[in-house]
């Protein structure tokens, strides 16, 4: 089981997570136990009864397997800020802040495409630098998240 850094005992009660779920009626992430089927139903443990939750209103989050550079946990939704080049591996190139949305792709038909993953869905860049490099991802940070930092689409 993973460590969570310290601090984030709050956000993370209890054992470790590889989802995270928010009710759209309550507008805030599920204070119970929630479990997965692999047919993709969600379901809540409440005392000793599994309520089934409603689709309609219950968004599912899905960790990404990263971690910041705080060390916060990742999830598909969150907005994270990180750096972007105005030219790839040069040693006199500039950077930039950019914020982008975690959002699951379910991959492409170019060759270096096809197969499903993360990927950050560029939200603000006053520069417009277009390189990114992620064996730089560790410098990335969780600045909030789509259900409870909507603003941040406004940018």
């Amino acid at each position: 089981m993973k460590e969570l850094p310290p601090g984030q005992e709050k956000r993370f009660p209890g054992k470790f997570k590889v989802f995270k779920v928010w009710c759209k009626t309550e507008k805030q992430w599920e204070k119970h136990e929630c479990l997965l089927t692999n047919k993709g139903i969600l379901y809540q443990m409440v005392g000793k009864n599994l309520i089934k939750c409603n689709p309609d209103t219950h968004l599912i989050f899905f960790f990404t397997g990263l971690y910041d550079k705080k060390g916060m946990p990742i999830f598909e939704g969150d907005f994270i800020k990180h750096p972007q080049y105005n030219r790839p591996y040069s040693i006199s190139r500039k950077s930039c802040d950019v914020i982008s949305l975690v959002t699951w792709f379910d991959g492409g038909s170019a060759p270096h495409y096809q197969q499903p993953c993360f990927q950050g869905y560029e939200i603000k860049n006053e520069k417009g630098y277009g390189y990114g490099d992620w064996s730089e991802f560790f410098r990335c940070e969780v600045i909030g998240n789509i259900c409870e930092n909507l603003e941040l689409l406004e940018i």
